[in-house]
């Protein structure tokens, strides 16, 4: 495995997503913009994507990111939003699993006797491509959640 220095351009790691495809890690830092690096000698860093919505707006706070199929997801940090980035035209379409937070919500409430504060948001995204399944979770979530998506909508 190859070691890079955490680029100065980069002003905080908070998603890292792989390709095996192209042998590329892509990163996020919290605003909106992904930046890809190549595992290639030396390796190399370059910013490759400002992501928008449909309505041509800047989505910032691209936190945790998963490669699913051809797109990355995203979660919106303190939002209970994913964004799924096509990463040919850096266009989003967002989807919200709020009913996902009500529920973890009220399952801590249940264990814990309290709600899940702000920071405790949708952050956690997992994919395995052998079984096409992907796992949603939160930061300090009691409980994950199998989500299944009609990849032919998206």
């Amino acid at each position: 495995m190859a070691r890079i220095p955490f680029p100065s351009m980069v002003s905080k790691g908070w998603g890292l997503a792989y390709s095996r495809e192209s042998n590329t890690h892509f990163i996020s830092d919290g605003s909106n913009k992904i930046y890809e690096v190549k595992m290639s000698n030396p390796p190399t860093l370059k910013e490759t994507h400002r992501i928008i919505s449909e309505d041509g707006e800047p989505i910032y706070s691209l936190n945790e990111l998963e490669m699913i199929g051809s797109s990355f997801w995203a979660n919106i940090y303190l939002t209970s939003k994913i964004a799924i980035i096509n990463p040919t035209t850096n266009i989003a379409s967002t989807i919200d699993f709020e009913y996902l937070l009500s529920i973890a919500n009220a399952i801590n409430l249940k264990l814990k006797n309290r709600k899940l504060t702000r920071d405790e948001c949708l952050n956690g995204i997992a994919y395995d491509s052998k079984l096409n399944i992907i796992v949603l979770t939160g930061k300090n979530w009691p409980v994950m959640f199998q989500v299944d998506v009609d990849f032919d909508v998206l």
